[in-house]
C-alpha cells in the first residue's frame, strides 16, 4: 500500500502545515541511486519494495535492470488481460490457447524472455505478440501447436535484439520463415522436431554472421549444408542422435575450426574419433562425449587437445568398460567428470599429479578397491573446490568397518562436498569430511551409515559450515538436537 499523509492524524498544535512538509533525506536521493541499491535485492524482496511508494513502483518498473529478476507465469488460463499482471522482464505462458490479446503491449514492450510451452494460437496471432516485443532476447516455442488460419502472414517487425531462439516440436512448417531477416544478433539457435532441413539451412544463412552457438540432431546432409555456408563461424556445438556418422561429425570440426565446446548426445564415439576431432578443433575447451569402446580405454585424446579446460566423459549401458589415464595429462583442466566408468587406480593418481588444476571434480559409477584408494588418488588436487562422489562401489566392501584412512593431508581448498548413494564407514566418513576445513556446503544423500552421532560430529568439527542437505539417510540422522544445533550455527539444512 502507497504510503500517503492523512490530514486527520496530524495534531491540531503542529507548528508544520501539508504544504510545509519537508522531503525526508530518502526523498532526496536521486533514482539511479536507489536501482544501484535495489539490485541487492531478490524478486521476493523487491515485492514489498514496490508497494511502499509510488516512486518506489516507478524506479522498479522503469528498470530493465530490476525487471530482469521477476518472471510470471500464467499457466492454464485463458489468455486475455495482462493490465492487471505485475510488470516483469521474463515471461512464461503454458498450456494456453491464445486468440486475442488485451493489452499485450503494456506487457510486450518490457519482456527479454517469452516462453510459449504447450499453447495454441494462429500463425498471425504468433506475428503480432512479437511484433510488439521489441526488447526481446530469449524466445522458447515448446510444444507449440500452430493453428491453421488460412489468413495471408505479413510479418513486418524485427527482432534486433534476440540472442537465443529456441523452437521444439513445434507443429508449423512455416514456423522459421517469420524469422528470416528479423533477427541479425542471433546467437544461439536450438531446434528439434519435425522441422524441414531446408527451412532450418534457409533460416541459418540469415544469421550466419552471428550465430555462435547450434544445438538439433542432424543428417550427415544437413551437416554438409551447415559447413557451405561460409560466413558462420561457429564457437559451440551440441548434437543428439542423427542420422551421421562419426567421419562427417569429424569432417564438420575440420570445417569449423572455431569450435570452443562440443557436446554429442545419444551417439557413443571412438577414441580415435575423439583424437580427430581434437586435431581439427585446436581451440577445443570443453568437450562432453560418451565413448563406445568395450574394455579397457585410455584417453589418448587428449594429447591434441591442449586447450582443454572441461571433460565429461560418459560409459555406455550394459557395457563392461574402464578408463585409464596412464600416460595422460591435462595441465589446463578445471572441470572433469565421469560417468558409468570405473576407473583403473594406477593411472588416476598420475593423471591429478599432471593436471592438479581441476577444481571441480565429479566421479559417478567408479570402482576402486577400498576408500583409501579413493582418498589418495585426490591427494595432488591442492585446488580441488567441489567434489561429487555417487555410486562410488568398493570391491570387496565386506570387511569396511575394518578399513584405515591412510590419508592424512587436509583439504584446505574444498568448499562443496557431495556424497551419494555409498557404502562408507562411520569413523572413515567423520575423519575424512572433518579434514575438509573450508567446507560450507555438504550434501549428504544416501549414506547408510549416516545417524545422528555422525551429524553432530561433524557439525562439530566443520567450523565454516553453512548449508547442510541430508536425504534418504534414514530417520535418525535428522533429530531435535541435529536441527537445534544447526539453528544455533546459522546453518540452513535441507532434508
Amino acid at each position: 500500500m502507497d504510503a500517503e499523509i492523512c490530514p486527520e492524524l496530524v495534531p491540531a498544535t503542529s507548528s508544520l502545515s501539508l504544504a510545509e512538509h519537508q522531503p525526508s533525506p530518502a526523498d532526496l536521493l536521486p533514482p539511479e541511486l536507489w536501482e544501484l541499491i535495489f539490485r541487492h535485492l531478490s524478486a521476493a524482496e523487491l515485492l514489498p519494495v514496490r508497494l511502499t511508494s509510488h516512486r518506489w513502483k516507478d524506479i522498479v518498473t522503469h528498470s530493465p535492470t530490476l525487471l530482469e529478476k521477476f518472471t510470471v507465469t500464467l499457466e492454464g488460463i485463458f489468455f486475455d488481460d495482462l493490465s492487471r499482471v505485475i510488470p516483469a522482464a521474463k515471461l512464461y505462458i503454458r498450456s494456453c490457447r491464445i486468440d486475442r490479446l488485451v493489452s499485450w503491449h503494456e506487457t510486450a514492450h518490457r519482456l527479454s524472455c517469452l516462453t510459449l510451452d504447450s499453447c495454441e494460437l494462429t500463425l498471425p496471432m504468433l506475428v503480432e505478440m512479437l511484433s510488439q516485443t521489441p526488447n526481446l532476447k530469449r524466445l522458447r516455442l515448446d510444444e507449440v501447436d500452430v493453428l491453421s488460419s488460412g489468413c495471408e502472414i505479413v510479418a513486418n517487425f524485427r527482432l534486433d535484439r534476440l540472442e537465443k531462439l529456441v523452437v521444439e516440436w513445434v507443429c508449423c512448417d512455416r514456423i522459421l520463415d517469420i524469422f528470416e531477416g528479423r533477427c541479425h544478433r542471433l546467437k544461439t539457435f536450438k531446434i528439434f522436431g519435425n522441422q524441414k532441413e531446408g527451412n532450418i539451412v534457409r533460416f541459418m544463412k540469415t544469421v550466419q554472421d552471428s550465430l555462435e552457438y547450434i544445438k538439433l540432431s542432424p543428417t550427415g546432409g544437413l551437416l554438409e549444408e551447415i559447413s557451405n555456408l561460409k560466413h558462420l563461424k561457429l564457437k559451440r556445438i551440441q548434437f543428439g542422435r542423427g542420422s551421421f556418422d562419426q567421419s562427417q561429425l569429424v569432417e564438420f570440426c575440420r570445417r569449423n575450426h572455431n569450435i570452443e565446446n562440443v557436446c554429442i548426445h545419444n551417439l557413443s564415439l571412438s577414441t580415435q574419433t575423439l583424437e580427430q576431432i581434437g586435431l581439427q578443433l585446436p581451440t577445443l575447451k570443453r568437450l562432453r562425449v560418451t565413448i563406445a569402446e568395450k574394455g579397457t580405454i585410455v584417453p589418448r585424446f587428449l594429447r591434441s587437445m591442449k586447450c582443454l579446460e572441461y571433460l565429461c566423459l560418459l560409459g555406455e549401458y550394459c557395457i563392461e568398460q574402464s578408463l585409464d589415464f596412464t600416460g595422460c595429462e591435462c595441465p589446463k583442466l578445471v572441470q572433469l567428470q565421469t560417468y558409468d566408468l570405473p576407473l583403473v587406480q594406477r593411472g588416476l593418481r598420475q593423471f591429478f599429479e599432471k593436471s592438479s588444476n581441476i577444481w571441480y571434480l565429479t566421479l559417478d559409477g567408479s570402482v576402486f578397491d577400498s576408500w583409501s584408494d579413493v582418498f589418495a588418488a585426490l591427494e595432488p588436487l591442492e585446488c580441488l573446490y567441489e567434489l561429487v562422489l555417487r555410486r562410488i562401489k568398493i570391491r570387496d566392501d565386506g570387511d569396511l568397518e575394518g578399513e584405515k584412512v591412510l590419508v592424512h593431508r587436509n583439504n584446505s581448498s574444498l568448499n562443496g562436498l557431495v556424497l551419494s548413494h555409498c557404502k562408507i564407514p562411520k569413523d572413515l566418513l567423520v575423519t575424512q569430511i572433518c579434514r575438509c576445513a573450508e567446507l560450507e556446503e555438504l550434501w549428504l544423500t544416501a549414506i547408510d551409515s549416516i545417524d545422528e552421532a555422525v551429524v553432530l560430529a561433524l557439525l562439530g568439527n566443520l567450523s565454516k559450515l553453512k548449508m547442510l542437505t541430508i536425504s534418504d539417510c534414514g530417520k535418525e540422522s535428522v533429530t531435535s538436537k541435529v536441527l537445534d544445533e544447526c539453528k544455533t550455527r546459522g546453518i540452513s539444512i535441507n532434508k
